[in-house]
């Protein structure tokens, strides 16, 4: 399913933001039921991966994230669940009536091939929630994306292109499992990233922050 033109009307550099919380009381606990449980699992599982991993002065290593068994449709349907509430404007991008029948019959796997979501691990900083915006970088093609971390993960939703940082893990197969398929022995090779500051795709220590804020003031 294609989707149609970008959801901003004009690129901008969003810095800060907070999605509103955009689900009823009865797709809420729709979607909690049906996807929620599992993606607890699965953000547990990271916890303890992440937590076993000893990750102090490692910030944009890898770390290999296995899991024994889990399903990813379910996942993947409760990561975008969470993005309509951090960038509902995202469903304005795809086809009328698009992401509400996706989300609300639990077999359905009518993803938009517009949308590329991608996982990292989150080891510091502070918790993002930024809706659909530009990052505009001199000499790089720009791409609406929207982000959202809370440990142990980092989420990015990307609207037709790739994620601002090339070591982010994509996890859009995840939609071509069904329902109540299980994926068995799965690895994801996860950068440990940090977000100090409230800017889509910016993963720098607080020591870079502070060279680079040092640098511009030459």
């Amino acid at each position: 399913m294609n989707c149609g033109p970008n959801p901003l009307r004009h690129g901008t550099i969003q810095q800060k933001g907070v999605g509103a919380f955009t689900l009823c009381k009865s797709c809420n606990n729709n979607t909690g039921k049906w996807y929620g449980s599992e993606f607890a699992n699965f953000c547990r599982r990271g916890k303890e991966a992440l937590d076993a991993f000893d990750h102090a002065g490692t910030t944009g290593l890898f770390k290999d994230f296995f899991l024994p068994e889990f399903r990813p449709l379910r996942v993947i349907k409760q990561v975008l669940t969470m993005f309509m509430s951090v960038a509902p404007e995202v469903s304005k991008g795809v086809k009328s009536g698009t992401i509400a029948p996706l989300l609300l019959n639990r077999t359905n796997r009518a993803f938009p091939s517009c949308l590329r979501f991608f996982l990292y691990f989150n080891s510091e900083g502070h918790i993002r929630h930024i809706p659909m915006s530009v990052k505009v970088e001199p000499g790089r093609p720009s791409a609406p994306v929207s982000e959202f971390s809370f440990p142990p993960f980092g989420y990015m939703l990307s609207y037709n292109g790739n994620s601002l940082d090339k070591r982010l893990f994509e996890i859009t197969h995840f939609a071509n499992y069904e329902y109540d398929q299980v994926a068995k022995g799965m690895t994801l090779r996860l950068p440990v990233l940090p977000t100090h500051l409230a800017v889509p795709g910016d993963y720098r220590t607080k020591d870079q922050i502070d060279l680079d804020w040092a640098a511009n003031q030459g």
